[in-house]
């Protein structure tokens, strides 16, 4: 199916009891033991808080603290915070990233990619009647908002790596801001998600679709990995072989002519 060409919700239409639904939401499956250890996690009853009294919520957090794989599923799971006939999509800049993200958190939450978890790239669908959370690139999101401008089957939208500012997300941004300020999307929560500091900026961008109430970002620390340095000479005695430096003879060099 071509990405253009489908909806993003898979669900619509197929689930008409609610009582299925809400079992399948309650059949959700724990959080993995890796995904509890994470900061993200730590500050789970703080972001979903903020996303439920709030039209906007920017959230800034560290690399490595789970936002990008955490925060989607806290979304799913919390309780009436997105409309059984609704999906929630967490877009990325890059389809790769769309893809992994995907494939990590199904297999995370013991399921096969496509069933509760998807994506949605270019010219590929990979979801089901089932799907609750779906990966997708800004551009697909863009699309989406050509066809179905007021994004009625999206309950909740989570923008990552805001702070990057490719055109694509600052378009997305522009149109969403519009949009929600002029009253056209009442059903729709946005999450901006962003790796720095400077959240800032964003929570006073949207302030007036959140009322024209002052922003507060929820900052989410990171971990710290430990580090080693490798140099050359380490590298050269892990395979064995040492390649001979430009400039000292051999092909390619600036060795004297024999």
């Amino acid at each position: 199916m071509r990405a253009d060409a489908a909806s993003f919700v898979p669900g619509k239409g197929l689930v008409a009891d609610s009582e299925v639904t809400k079992t399948r939401r309650d059949a959700a499956p724990e959080l993995s033991e890796a995904a509890k250890r994470l900061p993200t996690y730590q500050k789970k009853d703080w972001v979903i808080a903020g996303i439920r009294h709030n039209v906007v919520t920017v959230i800034s957090g560290d690399t490595g603290c789970g936002k990008s794989t955490l925060i989607p599923q806290l979304v799913c799971d919390a309780e009436n915070l997105v409309a059984d006939d609704k999906v929630v999509v967490c877009t990325q800049p890059r389809r790769v990233a769309a893809i992994t993200l995907a494939e990590y958190v199904a297999r995370d939450r013991g399921q096969e990619l496509g069933d509760e978890v998807g994506y949605q790239i270019r010219f590929i669908n990979k979801f089901s009647e089932n799907t609750r959370l779906i990966y997708a690139t800004t551009a697909i999101v863009l699309r989406r908002l050509h066809s179905e401008p007021t994004l009625d089957s999206i309950g909740c939208l989570i923008i990552d790596e805001v702070h990057e500012r490719d055109v694509y997300t600052d378009f997305l941004l522009l149109l969403l801001r519009e949009a929600m300020a002029n009253g056209r999307m009442p059903h729709l929560k946005i999450v901006l998600m962003s790796a720095t500091l400077k959240a800032e900026d964003f929570a006073q961008y949207f302030r007036k679709v959140n009322g024209d109430t002052a922003l507060k970002p929820v900052h989410i620390p990171g971990r710290m990995f430990p580090v080693e340095d490798y140099y050359w000479e380490d590298a050269c005695e892990w395979i064995g072989f040492c390649p001979q430096e430009k400039g000292k003879g051999g092909k390619g060099g600036k060795g004297k002519k024999g």
